[in-house]
């Protein structure tokens, strides 16, 4: 992550714009956000944005709703690891099948974002 002392006055702007337009999309009924966007490091965003562009159709949240909201996107994370796996056994697929499955651009942005260990405990019953 850069240094904001070290960039230009245009790639601060442009930071800052970055930062605005995050808060705006997730702000509903002038409710106060509580997370600040500097707690959304560059890599999270970086994770996001290749996460939208992997599955554009999907409604993936953005890291300040994800925030604000931690307790019902781990569930729905957990929900989506179980899915997964479920969808693995009903195929018959081996443990390298299922971890090629769970390497995706989904599941580095929540894991990093939610703070989640890359393999769940419940994974590790997979057979």
């Amino acid at each position: 992550m850069k240094d904001t002392k070290n960039l230009s006055t245009r790639d601060r702007l442009r930071k800052k714009l970055e930062d605005r337009k995050i808060l705006q999309k997730t702000k509903e009924n002038n409710e106060k956000i509580e997370i600040k966007t500097n707690e959304i490091t560059e890599e999270i965003k970086k994770k996001y944005t290749l996460a939208k562009d992997e599955y554009p159709e999907s409604n993936i949240s953005d890291p300040i709703t994800i925030l604000k909201n931690k307790d019902k996107y781990i569930k729905e994370y957990n929900s989506y690891i179980l899915t997964v796996i479920e969808t693995a056994k009903d195929k018959q697929y081996g443990m390298s099948q299922l971890n090629l499955l769970l390497d995706n651009s989904y599941t580095r942005y929540m894991t990093m974002l939610l703070e989640l260990p890359k393999v769940p405990e419940f994974f590790s019953k997979y057979n």
